[in-house]
């Protein structure tokens, strides 16, 4: 059903990923006295890891409310015994939302918001979630009574959000187009953010899409020019031994590309640019992550930020582009266009790299990002192309560009 070969350790997996099957199993395992009324179920997020563990968010609708409910699914007996709900034929714990398996007050995002800062002053009411990642962060909107959004908070499992917190501090005293942390709760792993006012990039369409890449280009090339924090970590993306591991779990995922995967990885790593300089990296460059207003567009969500060559961020950028080309998102004209006003208004700030650098980091990105998530996301679109997109990244390494 998923384009997957089967996965001996998690034999469960492809039940997880069948909305109708699991809404049959959810309305009876969520209710001990009576089946819930499951009106419709929709997977939200997937993280699988071959062999190890499949975890999926679900959204649910019961009796006309709205719910989410995160699974996760083990390799081996006896180790879903700690969910709030239990399935214990097919080795599966659940959680509804605000339940975390990590994040452990989470339920206070809902139930008492005003009292995890100082900064709102008691005027946190409401929390609209935004993004969940189970069992590592959750984003909500701070709302007032009026509905107003104030700040963003982020709740994280682990104590990690102190030393994010400082880095954005950093970065947004250097940058301008960073957003600006606001404070951090300790005993809550809770970073609040400035409210960024403006539109996201991905809601754009036509010339304003093409005119907001442009300006993350512009946010990018500010951000790349300013001075390197002391904490952040160094980009490990595309080290040799990370592609190897990519190329290694896609051929046994589809064995189909297991050889132009394998080439891919030695094509890559007989070519790595050397001498790069090295900057502050956004280090998960999409246009969800940049939000546009009054052509400024301001950086979110740099919790994968580090230091290495600029050419990472522009190059996934590209293969973002070119995925959602390959895939049917766009036309190749169109993501031509899209490439060049980026490319474009980057140069009008900072050199570009070469053309050979673009490109080993453009078929690095499609490798170690497109490809690799098409797999541990499990997403249908890149799976169904995954042949083309491997081929696609040697193309571009080998050649610097792509025949439509």
């Amino acid at each position: 059903m998923n384009g997957l070969a089967p996965d001996p350790a998690l034999p469960q997996r492809d039940l997880l990923l069948n909305d109708q099957q699991m809404a049959t199993r959810l309305s009876s395992l969520m209710s001990s006295s009576h089946p819930a009324l499951i009106d419709r179920c929709e997977k939200q997020r997937i993280k699988y890891r071959l062999g190890e563990s499949l975890r999926v968010l679900y959204r649910l609708s019961i009796n006309g409310g709205t719910h989410l409910v995160a699974a996760k699914a083990f390799a081996g007996p006896n180790r879903e015994k700690a969910g709030q709900f239990v399935d214990s034929d097919i080795r599966a714990a659940f959680w509804m939302f605000p339940n975390d398996r990590k994040i452990k007050r989470l339920a206070l995002l809902r139930e008492a918001p005003e009292t995890l800062t100082t900064v709102l002053a008691g005027k946190w009411r409401y929390s609209e979630c935004v993004a969940y990642v189970p069992e590592k962060c959750a984003t909500v909107k701070c709302q007032n009574r009026a509905g107003e959004t104030m700040a963003y908070a982020k709740m994280y499992a682990a104590p990690e959000g102190r030393s994010l917190g400082d880095i954005y501090l950093r970065l947004s005293s250097a940058c301008t187009h960073v957003v600006k942390p606001l404070e951090y709760s300790e005993s809550h792993n809770l970073l609040l953010l400035h409210a960024v006012q403006g539109r996201r990039i991905s809601d754009l369409k036509n010339k304003d899409l093409t005119d907001g890449l442009a300006g993350l280009a512009q946010a990018l090339a500010a951000l790349h020019s300013a001075q390197i924090p002391t904490q952040l970590p160094r980009f490990r993306r595309h080290d040799p031994d990370r592609l190897r591991n990519c190329a290694w779990i896609l051929g046994i995922a589809r064995p189909d590309v297991a050889v132009v995967a394998k080439e891919l990885d030695r094509e890559l790593c007989s070519t790595i640019p050397h001498e790069e300089p090295v900057v502050c990296l956004h280090g998960d460059v999409h246009p969800k992550n940049g939000i546009a207003s009054s052509g400024l567009v301001t950086l979110i969500d740099l919790d994968q930020s580090g230091i290495g060559p600029a050419t990472a961020d522009l190059g996934s950028l590209l293969a973002l582009l070119h995925y959602n080309w390959r895939i049917g998102l766009i036309t190749r004209s169109r993501e031509r266009e899209l490439a060049n006003a980026f490319l474009h208004a980057y140069a009008g700030i900072l050199q570009l790299p070469s053309q050979r650098y673009l490109s080993w980091h453009t078929a690095a990105a499609l490798l170690s990002e497109r490809a690799l998530r098409s797999v541990n996301r499990i997403r249908p679109e890149g799976l169904n192309h995954l042949p083309q997109i491997l081929a696609d990244a040697r193309e571009i390494l080998l050649t610097g560009g792509v025949r439509a």
